[in-house]
């Protein structure tokens, strides 16, 4: 360390080697990066920028799930004063959310509460200074380093992260109520489209009447004019709208590309985790003094899903790719401790992370109760017709394909015996029943364009977690960029898109006689039940909420419900925003309105 400082001291800096062992993990704090420049790698050295990622095993999330929920920031702190803009008080929790936020914009090396990627310090001694040091690293230095002026906020989900942010955003306006028109620091807030109208509900709930100017840049109705924009405090808008922008000027900076924003903050952030990706590409290139990342799963499959929210957030000097690998995952990859141990330092030092475990909240206890159904004759039939197949296919082929695409059919069968099945799986299924013959096997057809699936497509197996049947064609057109990141299947994932229609390959005659499954007759049962318990004056009724990753699943649950005389509300990739605004609000207020349908990609996150 001495050595480096004097090295500086007298401006000489150590450059990269021409040749050296690339067995060596490298690290050369004293490296020379002149302003607007990168840092630059030996071709020797770039050997280590195409580090095969690999996606997390249980035991190493489990870990990873530990070094999260140690990012619980310090147990006193002082409480910052929240604006008379917001009319809602904060939790404790909250207070301390508010508080890290508001110190990581303020900046500083000293003083400081909560964990920071850099600290000052003076050396005594023949070398006395004031130094700079990495507390992920160690690494000393005598220049001042950039500060990240954000962070990450990483509280588990349900425990209010829009509050603090909004309380954030009350508190860099000029808490004067008069001032309300003049000019303030923009916010842009980037959500999931299934999350906008929460986003407004919550700024309309805790901002008091006309202390806040806000509006949606969304729709083929947004505005054109920036202008337009800079009358306004909070610009919100969804993910696909700010890649769309991206794309619609590449050759020049877009509306919300071409202002220089005080703030951003992205909500369920891990929707950029894919650094390839044009969402991410979208994002990385805004301009904004602070960045905040709003998400309880900062880290999923892969430790480079945390990477890239430290490029966007610029935490210099993890901030690119090969940086990052070169910290952190290439250690952890070699089982190295030291990459586990400056992981749980970075995590700590940007983020701020704690669990309803931890969190004294007055709410009832979660109750998980398990129902189990029964099968009916005709569906135990197919399913057991169907298992005496996929055992002879699994035999034969033995591939992963295999089985994850007869799991996916036996699920189908579970839920709505024959109903939910492409339309080559019913076919055979109706070939085998007239002929009692159940020699072949069902048909392999992609549920994304109905054409077949075909043995060289077996190499996405281990890509998609979701048992979805998809050819080659159609997975590798859904994914969004050109070089490797995490892939994401085109009927149910939400990586880099918040809104995916639904469209499973089954069809259903809306002509034919209905009857629901035993799982649905189940689930009106359950549905009866709670319109039969005793409300106090004035209590609102149970409200249900039923999820499903198939949206003809709640096809079939819809003819149900209207059979059952049942009032219901329904959001999916294919309903507009207003029309999810409506449905949302109707379901809220309604005292007649009880359940919600739903299906996982178009609400299951927020």
């Amino acid at each position: 360390m001495r050595l480096g400082i004097f090295l500086v001291a007298h401006d000489y800096f150590l450059q990269q080697p021409h040749d050296f062992n690339l067995s060596t993990r490298y690290y050369n704090p004293q490296y020379l990066v002149r302003p607007n420049s990168e840092f630059q790698v030996s071709w020797e050295n770039r050997a280590l920028e195409s580090v095969h990622s690999f996606r997390l095993s249980e035991k190493r999330k489990s870990k990873v799930s530990q070094i999260l929920d140690s990012a619980t920031g310090p147990t006193s702190f002082s409480e910052v004063q929240v604006s008379h803009r917001l009319k809602t008080d904060l939790l404790l929790h909250q207070k301390k959310a508010l508080a890290m936020m508001v110190e990581k914009e303020s900046g500083g090396f000293v003083g400081l509460e909560f964990p920071s990627v850099w600290t000052e310090s003076n050396e005594t001694g023949e070398c006395a200074m004031k130094v700079y040091r990495n507390s992920v690293t160690g690494a000393v230095q005598l220049r001042e380093p950039e500060l990240c002026l954000g962070g990450i906020l990483a509280d588990d989900m349900g425990l209010g992260k829009t509050l603090p942010t909004l309380a954030l955003i009350a508190g860099s306006l000029n808490d004067s109520a008069a001032d309300v028109e003049e000019v303030k620091p923009l916010t842009l807030i980037v959500v999931p489209l299934s999350t906008l109208p929460n986003w407004e509900n919550q700024i309309q709930k805790h901002f008091r009447k006309g202390s806040l100017r806000y509006t949606l840049y969304h729709g083929p109705a947004r505005p054109k004019d920036a202008a337009f924009l800079t009358k306004y405090s909070v610009i919100l808008t969804t993910y696909d709208t700010l890649k769309a922008d991206y794309r619609e000027h590449s050759s020049r900076a877009g509306l919300l590309h071409g202002l220089c924003w005080h703030r951003i903050v992205l909500d369920e952030a891990h929707v950029i985790r894919n650094q390839s990706s044009q969402v991410f590409r979208s994002v990385r290139s805004l301009s904004a003094k602070h960045r905040w990342c709003i998400t309880a799963t900062p880290i999923q499959n892969l430790v480079e899903d945390l990477g890239t929210l430290v490029e966007f957030l610029r935490v210099w000097p993890f901030d690119s790719p090969f940086h990052f690998r070169q910290n952190f995952v290439i250690p952890i990859n070699d089982g190295d401790s030291h990459g586990w141990q400056r992981l749980r330092s970075l995590v700590e030092a940007i983020s701020l992370r704690r669990t309803k475990d931890i969190v004294e909240l007055t709410l009832p206890a979660r109750e998980e109760i398990i129902q189990s159904v029964e099968l009916d004759t005709e569906e135990n039939e197919i399913y057991r017709l169907f298992t005496r197949s996929c055992v002879s296919a699994i035999e034969t082929r033995g591939s992963a394909r295999s089985c994850f695409q007869n799991i996916l059919r036996l699920r189908q069968i579970c839920n709505h015996g024959r109903d939910l099945l492409p339309p080559d799986t019913r076919r055979w299924l109706d070939s085998v029943m007239s002929t009692d013959d159940n020699s072949g096997t069902p048909g392999q057809s992609c549920e994304n364009c109905d054409g077949a699936i075909q043995d060289s497509d077996s190499e996405m197996d281990e890509l998609l977690g979701c048992f979805h049947q998809i050819c080659k064609a159609c997975f590798e057109a859904a994914q969004d960029g050109d070089s490797p990141g995490e892939p994401f299947c085109p009927l149910c994932s939400e990586s880099g898109c918040e809104d995916k229609k639904d469209r499973d390959a089954c069809d259903i005659d809306s002509d034919t006689s209905y009857r629901p499954s035993s799982k649905v007759r189940a689930l009106l049962e359950n549905l009866r039940k709670n319109d039969t318990l005793p409300l106090r004056p004035g209590e609102m009724p149970i409200k249900s909420v039923i999820f499903s990753a198939w949206a003809k699943m709640l096809d079939l649950v819809e003819k149900a419900l209207e059979a059952a005389g049942l009032r219901f509300q329904r959001i999916d990739g294919s309903k507009n925003l207003q029309y999810r605004k409506h449905a949302l609000h109707h379901f809220r207020i309604d005292p007649s309105c009880t359940i919600l349908l739903a299906t996982l990609g178009s609400a299951g996150v927020g």
